[in-house]
């Protein structure tokens, strides 16, 4: 209802969490890391206060990702490989979270 309210009570709210962002090391590969993250979204009926749909999101790249950057990769130049892949990560689950809520 804060969410409604916050919009006049009027329209849609899109409401995005990100739960978990940060990375860990591979497993069996202790010097190479990959970024993870989890996310939750809702859309949600301002008039109403009820939610019209939800998804979520975990991004996780694969075991055989080639690219596994050392700790000191992830964090050089103001940690640029760190956000490059926190924003792929977060590209990845707004597709795939657009997707389930609004169908395309």
């Amino acid at each position: 209802q804060q969410l409604a309210n916050k919009a006049n009570n009027t329209g849609l709210v899109l409401d995005v969490q990100t739960f978990m962002w940060g990375f860990l090391y591979y497993p069996l590969d202790w010097s190479h890391y990959r970024v993870q993250m989890n996310m939750h979204a809702r859309l949600v009926d301002a008039t109403s206060g009820k939610v019209i749909a939800q998804a979520s999101c975990s991004y996780i790249p694969n075991e055989d990702d080639k690219d596994r950057p050392t700790y000191d990769e992830l964090m050089a130049n103001h940690a640029a490989v760190f956000n490059a892949k926190l924003k792929l990560g977060g590209d990845y689950c707004f597709d795939a979270m657009r997707k389930t809520l609004l169908g395309r």
